[in-house]
């Protein structure tokens, strides 16, 4: 008995030791990347305290703010990541407070329910993501153009293989800002936003992004809707191939229910002229044709040669897919 008495006490010393190291390990990783990103221009601070014993490393960042002088700041009172000591490829994060993010535009205040985020990487030194997800609940962002508030967030990306990802989108009740006139032609809140879709990077998402971020080169769209009042917006199809310019080419199918009611909202909004309405209503009719639905459309959004078409109506320019 005082041999597994001894023992036990001579493995809990060593176990100590080793979460010891470890967590000043992790304290001096987080510092050095701290200490690294103010010497390359940008706002990096925080308190950092690591405790856990003895099975986690979990560290708090207090007085957090990260961000380009005179471009984004992001600032928080308390930040944390919680990593267990015998799977060091796996994290959590949570943001616990309020924060605030400052922009060219204005600085915006977030709070709700804490959101926390998970991450898992794979054993290799490259760090290549395998699947991350953020869930946040009660979200309201206040800022200059009002007060913007989310039900439920939810947002996750797995790798499928090589670089190749699955991406996932869900927020309910969303409620827009007050000063977004809308008339009455939609509720003040949309009920449900979802995308299941995948994307195609040229090179896997790593530690390597951070420096050369990965370009996309296709996206496929298994599903995604809107629903809001009585409108409803269903989109799928693919894949969307993209350019080196950025500019996708492709087909995606499209239906709406209800286009007379986001047309009227269109236009109490601010977003489509009050003159371009009656054309642009009577066009919607000519593409939804005799024999469909009221109020419903079914077509095809078609980017082809760098322009964008709704079935036979040009739209404009499509839009660039990644950065140049």
């Amino acid at each position: 008995m005082r041999r597994l008495i001894a023992l036990v006490l001579v493995a809990a010393l060593v176990w100590s030791g080793v979460w010891l190291l470890g967590a000043r390990g992790v304290k001096a990783g987080f510092e050095g990347w701290l200490a690294a990103e103010r010497a390359a221009g940008r706002t990096a601070r925080a308190d950092l305290r690591v405790r856990g014993y003895p099975f986690r490393f979990d560290t708090t960042f207090a007085d957090l703010a990260y961000g380009d002088p005179g471009g984004w700041l992001w600032t928080a009172d308390r930040f944390q990541t919680l990593m267990l000591s015998y799977a060091p490829n796996r994290a959590v994060a949570a943001w616990p407070g309020p924060q605030r993010i400052e922009t060219p535009l204005g600085a915006v205040e977030i709070e709700g329910e804490a959101a926390t985020a998970s991450v898992r990487v794979g054993a290799s030194l490259d760090l290549p993501l395998e699947r991350a997800a953020l869930v946040a609940r009660a979200v309201t962002a206040r800022g200059a153009a009002g007060t913007l508030s989310v039900g439920e967030a939810r947002v996750a990306a797995e790798r499928e293989e090589d670089a190749a990802y699955h991406l996932g989108l869900l927020l309910t009740e969303v409620a827009l800002p007050p000063g977004l006139a809308l008339g009455d032609a939609l509720p003040p809140a949309i009920e449900l936003v979802r995308i299941d879709a995948s994307a195609q990077l040229d090179v896997p998402l790593d530690r390597g992004a951070l420096a050369a971020p990965p370009v996309l080169r296709a996206v496929e769209v298994a599903d995604a809707r809107l629903d809001w009042g009585e409108a409803r917006v269903r989109i799928s199809g693919g894949p969307l191939e993209i350019g080196r310019d950025g500019t996708p080419s492709g087909t995606l199918d499209l239906r709406v229910a209800d286009w007379p009611r986001l047309l009227d909202a269109a236009v109490a909004a601010g977003l489509l002229p009050e003159r371009q309405a009656p054309l642009t209503r009577a066009a919607f009719e000519v593409i939804a044709g005799p024999d469909a639905a009221p109020g419903t459309i079914e077509t095809q959004l078609v980017f082809e040669g760098g322009t964008v078409r709704l079935g036979p109506l040009p739209l404009g320019p499509a839009p660039r897919l990644q950065r140049q």
